[in-house]
C-alpha cells in the first residue's frame, strides 16, 4: 500500500510541486492555516528548506477540505472524508483525478460519516436518494477543473518541476511569485 507521502508522485503526473502561497491563491486558504493543517496532519505537503511545497493531489486535497468547510462541515468530519477520499484514490479511483475526470462528471457525497462517490449524475442522485439523513455533495470535476485552472481562473505556476533538479545551480530553491 502507498503511503501518504508518495501519493502525488507515485501517480507519475504530479512532477510539479506549488508553494504556499499558490495554494493559498487558488484555494483562499491563508497560509498560515495550511501551515496549522500541516502541523496537525490534515494535508501533509513535503518540506524543503523551511517551505510547503504540495503536490497536485495534495492541492486538490486543500480545494476538497474548503468546499466541505463552506457547506458547514465541521474539521472533524471533513477529516473523515478526506480520508475516505484518499483511500478511493489509492484504490483506484486515481483515474478520476486524472485523464478520465473530463468525460464524466464525478461527485461526493456525503452525511459526514458516510462517503459515496458518484461517477454520473444518476448515481449522484441515487446516493442522495438512498441516504438516511442530509447529505453534502461536492462536485470533484468541479475542484479539478479550478486546480487545473480550466475555469477561467489563472493557471497554477509551479514553484519547480521534479523531473529537473530539485535545486539550481545556485544552490537555492526558486523564488514564488
Amino acid at each position: 500500500m502507498m503511503d501518504e507521502a508518495s501519493m502525488g508522485p507515485a501517480f507519475g503526473l504530479d512532477l510539479e510541486v506549488y508553494g504556499s502561497r499558490e495554494v493559498s491563491r487558488l484555494t483562499g486558504v491563508s497560509p498560515r492555516q495550511l501551515q496549522w493543517w500541516d502541523e496537525r496532519g490534515v494535508v501533509s505537503p513535503k518540506k524543503e528548506s523551511h517551505r510547503r511545497l504540495y503536490h497536485r493531489f495534495e492541492v486538490v486535497q486543500v480545494s476538497l477540505i474548503v468546499a466541505l468547510r463552506q457547506k458547514g462541515l465541521s474539521l472533524k468530519k471533513s477529516r473523515l472524508v478526506l480520508d475516505a477520499f484518499k483511500q478511493y484514490v489509492r484504490q483506484g479511483g486515481r483515474a478520476v483525478l486524472y485523464r478520465q475526470r473530463r468525460e464524466k462528471d464525478r461527485c461526493l457525497v456525503t452525511d459526514g460519516k458516510k462517503v459515496y462517490f458518484a461517477e454520473s449524475p444518476a448515481e449522484t442522485i441515487e446516493a442522495v436518494l438512498a441516504a438516511q439523513k442530509p447529505v453534502i455533495g461536492i462536485s470533484i470535476s468541479s475542484i479539478l477543473r479550478r486546480v487545473d485552472g480550466e475555469d477561467g481562473i489563472d493557471d497554477l505556476k509551479p514553484v519547480q518541476n521534479e523531473t529537473r533538479s530539485s535545486r539550481p545551480s545556485n544552490g537555492r530553491l526558486p523564488k514564488t511569485a
